[in-house]
């Protein structure tokens, strides 16, 4: 103990009070003495300590023990050197918020389509891949167009002479082709004629209109044809004027 301490000694009524010093070595200095069968009230009025010091090898043990069980800094690190938690089994709901996630997801949100077949302003857009491979087509009844073209309507073919129809562009149609019409000339013929240019036109030889001999009706069908262009002939053999209406259906 350093420095000098000084205690107050008094009696039961607060009187005859008594001064004790230490030295400088710690030691009582005493000066008086209370009277016999006094019983002295000690007051410590001021007391200077020094260092005190503990030692408690167990305690040491554990606070050493749990610092190593301590993570070594304070921030974010990895896994192995980092303290495990587990959420209590009845926590609540946890509020998460990420503004940029969320904006990202309006976005996504608003550039879904509901479900089911809607207009195609409504729906997004895809791409059949660069090699993709054949696709099956099947197509339902009903879903076929008729075409029919009239080439000829009620048009004069001058006696002994002959007249040629409009044409017809088949395109890519590999389809049917029917001829059907009426001319007046029950003894005369129709040809048909085939083209790849709308130009130069040839006879098709096996494609045989029949006539009907009292009523001048004729219809034929034919099949799917190579060349792009087709018209019809009518020839004449009665020596007076005729008339013949004609028309080429498909589907398409």
């Amino acid at each position: 103990m350093s420095g000098a301490s000084v205690v107050l000694v008094k009696d039961s009524a607060g009187t005859a009070l008594t001064q004790l010093k230490a030295d400088s070595s710690g030691r009582l200095e005493v000066h008086s003495t209370p009277a016999t069968g006094v019983t002295a009230d000690v007051d410590i009025v001021a007391q200077s300590v020094g260092t005190l010091a503990v030692g408690d090898s167990t305690a040491q043990s554990s606070l050493s023990s749990i610092s190593g069980k301590l993570p070594a800094t304070l921030g974010q690190d990895v896994m192995n050197d980092s303290l495990s938690v587990v959420i209590a089994s009845d926590q609540s709901a946890v509020s998460v918020s990420d503004s940029s996630a969320q904006s990202t997801l309006a976005s996504i949100d608003g550039k879904t389509p509901s479900l089911g077949q809607t207009s195609m302003s409504s729906s997004v857009p895809v791409t059949i891949a660069s090699d993709q491979g054949s696709l099956a087509v099947t197509v339902s009844g009903g879903g076929l167009t008729t075409t029919s073209t009239a080439v000829f309507s009620s048009q004069t073919v001058s006696g002994s002479g002959s007249a040629l129809s409009t044409s017809v562009d088949l395109g890519a149609i590999d389809a049917s082709i029917t001829i059907s019409g009426v001319f007046t000339d029950t003894a005369g013929s129709v040809e048909v004629l085939v083209s790849s240019d709308d130009t130069t036109y040839y006879e098709l030889t096996s494609a045989f209109v029949n006539l009907d001999f009292s009523t001048g009706q004729f219809g034929v069908t034919l099949p799917g044809l190579g060349e792009k262009y087709i018209k019809l002939k009518a020839v004449n053999s009665s020596g007076s004027s005729q008339t013949i209406t004609a028309r080429i259906a498909y589907k398409s």
